[in-house]
């Protein structure tokens, strides 16, 4: 399929440093050292360092919760970055059907396919807005996100689609017929639908091509946000980590070892002619006990 400009989505020269590296991340890092919980059906990972029971919801606000948005954050951005390109798809193909309505040329088309076709597209792009508005795929809509405001404030788009598809104009052209053909080439290029359109077109694939450029910055940049969190929150646990080991483990360990080495110190110095004499010591070295 063609996105904006007539690209498909994966040829944007960031496309899959930015999937590979939330892929990473979402799949292979932090699994790797924390519980996670897929939430159904937005695919949204949560991250759980309470073990045992699945919560929906991280409760507390601690550094968990910190790499858990910001983990949400570059996931959802990526998902709306991919399926707002798509956009572009749709309004290129619309425009090209809305063409075909007048053309009719039956060798591509059956009667009457190019207007269910042009239908369809129609109301896959209208849904793919109205979820993108309403947050469907776990993000947030593009004028939620401040990166954007500078785009937002100036949309200059007027939907006059749905005009033309109720009221499509009938014509005849002898597609066979060299003069037919080229009065159709100048019905065309002076139809003041395609030409608003095709305004329109340049206007909106521009539009999400510097979305996707300022996504993708942002993107990057919260990629480094994260790894920086991360390397600061294993410092910091490692620190914990050798602290709590040395006072609670190393030393009271250290502690018992001198004392055993005192005790040895002790045993061996008492005389073999004492050990034998007395039962007493002797009970009391080799059971540690003074009474039988």
């Amino acid at each position: 399929m063609y996105a904006a400009g007539g690209l498909h989505p994966m040829k944007f020269s960031q496309y899959f440093v930015l999937k590979d590296t939330v892929s990473y991340l979402q799949n292979v890092y932090i699994p790797g050292l924390y519980h996670i919980h897929s939430i159904k059906p937005s695919e949204i990972n949560t991250i759980h360092p309470i073990g045992g029971a699945i919560f929906d919801e991280v409760k507390t606000t601690n550094y968990f919760k910190t790499m858990m948005k910001v983990e949400r954050k570059a996931s959802t951005i990526i998902e709306g970055y991919i399926l707002q390109t798509y956009r572009g798809y749709y309004i290129s193909s619309i425009n090209h059907l809305c063409k075909e309505t007048i053309i009719k040329d039956k060798y591509y088309f059956a009667e009457g396919e190019e207007t269910r076709i042009l239908n369809d597209y129609f109301d896959k792009l209208q849904e793919l807005e109205n979820d993108l508005k309403s947050g469907k795929y776990g993000g947030k809509h593009s004028s939620d996100y401040s990166i954007f405001d500078k785009l937002n404030n100036k949309p200059g788009c007027v939907r006059v689609l749905e005009d033309y598809m109720n009221g499509i104009p009938v014509e005849s052209y002898d597609l066979t017929n060299q003069t037919s053909i080229m009065e159709l080439d100048f019905d065309i290029i002076n139809n003041q639908f395609f030409n608003l359109f095709n305004n329109l077109k340049g206007d909106i694939s521009g539009h999400i091509s510097v979305m996707n450029e300022l996504g993708a910055a942002y993107l990057l940049d919260e990629t480094e946000k994260y790894m920086r969190i991360t390397l600061a929150g294993h410092a910091v646990c490692s620190t914990i980590i050798f602290i709590i080991f040395y006072f609670f483990v190393s030393k009271p360990i250290k502690q018992q070892l001198r004392i055993i080495d005192s005790l040895t110190n002790i045993t061996f110095s008492i005389p073999p002619s004492i050990y034998n004499s007395s039962p007493k010591i002797k009970n009391f070295i080799e059971n540690g006990k003074l009474e039988e």
